[in-house]
């Protein structure tokens, strides 16, 4: 058996003694799956993973696709979560076209023609 992770260890001992059914590894496997996502920091992909692996199964998709697509899950989440991090942190409002006040863009560009012209 290859190297496993120390926190992963404990878990295999205990799986070792309980009854394998007929596909041997592949219970392994995935006894052990969303304890290697969450060690690793990968959220959506622990969160999706079995639902993800039922729509792979129904639409015979290849291991690529079905990674590909929690990978997508999870960049995607991650950079929403980046977004929001930073809009928090700068303090931006977001505002829609309603709410959007004009009267300050036209201030700035104003101000922008006004540095920026030639003399």
């Amino acid at each position: 058996m290859p190297p496993v992770l120390p926190v992963v260890q404990h878990e295999l001992k205990v799986m070792r003694t309980k009854q394998k059914p007929a596909g041997g590894n592949v219970w392994l496997i995935q006894a052990t799956l969303p304890l290697l996502l969450k060690q690793l920091g990968l959220p959506m992909m622990y969160k999706h993973y079995e639902a993800k692996a039922e729509e792979a199964s129904e639409k015979n998709w290849a291991y690529t696709d079905y990674l590909s697509a929690l990978s997508h899950l999870e960049v995607s989440s991650r950079r929403q979560k980046r977004i929001q991090r930073h809009l928090k942190r700068q303090n931006f409002k977001l505002q829609n076209i309603n709410t959007f006040d004009f009267k300050v863009l036209n201030q700035l560009m104003q101000h922008k023609l006004s540095s920026t012209s030639l003399r």
